[in-house]
């Protein structure tokens, strides 16, 4: 009797002892779990944290658009189109931008043109730009408002002054 009693304390030691490594396998996995978890939760502050930033950066870009776009549409309102074709040509005649040598790719179409949109803006008139992607090139356009004969548009080659009637506004 006494050696079952024995066998059976030696077993339940035995039961223990290895319940104690199957707790201590259930420990480190857990434990590496918690690790996982921990790496996890730092992966996803590190996204949250971006986000953040990115958010903030969109935010200020939208800021810094929607101002450039009241100060242009500021500007805008403040622009007029030619009073007439007389003004028109008083303006070309004045202005100096096709006396600018042309030079391939460094001072071209698109130079002269925005040069001279620049400057009827800086008069106070309307111009706009005009590419014609068939010649690959960019001239401008005028809005003349006759009190006559309504609001009419011109195309102008800023190169050389020359204007060409184009029609009248519907």
């Amino acid at each position: 009797m006494l050696k079952s009693v024995k066998l059976a304390l030696f077993i339940s030691i035995l039961l223990f002892l290895s319940g104690c490594n199957l707790c201590a396998e259930y420990q480190i996995q857990i434990t590496q779990q918690g690790y996982t978890i921990e790496a996890q939760q730092v992966k996803i502050e590190a996204q949250q944290n971006l986000l953040n930033e990115t958010i903030v950066k969109s935010q200020e870009e939208v800021e810094k658009y929607k101002k450039l776009y009241d100060e242009g549409m500021a500007r805008n309102f403040a622009l007029k189109p030619f009073p007439n074709v007389a003004i028109l040509e008083v303006f070309l005649n004045g202005d100096q931008t096709d006396k600018n040598k042309f030079i391939e790719d460094t001072f071209d179409c698109d130079d002269f043109a925005y040069m001279l949109i620049e400057n009827a803006n800086k008069k106070g008139y309307l111009m706009y730009p005009y590419l014609d992607t068939e010649k690959k090139h960019m001239s401008c356009i005028a809005p003349v408002d006759d009190f006559l004969h309504g609001v009419s548009y011109y195309s102008i080659e800023p190169q050389t002054d020359i204007k060409k009637w184009i029609g009248y506004k519907d």
